[in-house]
């Protein structure tokens, strides 16, 4: 998880810095009250999502999208 909040932070950091570029941290939403993978949201391997997972990111993506 510090890996991944760490990732995250430097890919904020170059957005911000660089024209063009927004950063949409679909992180916090994955994440349950303490702070773990909501584990609803994975498939079996715990590494990919399944649908639930993807319609969060879907609802997050959308007011993006032209």
């Amino acid at each position: 998880m510090d890996r991944v909040r760490e990732t995250n932070r430097l890919i904020e950091d170059y957005c911000r810095r660089h024209r063009g570029f927004d950063f949409l941290d679909t992180h916090p939403l994955m994440l349950g009250a303490d702070g773990l993978p909501l584990p609803h949201i994975y498939l079996a391997d715990q590494l990919h999502m399944n649908g639930h997972g993807y319609a969060i990111w879907a609802k997050a993506v959308k007011p993006y999208l032209k």
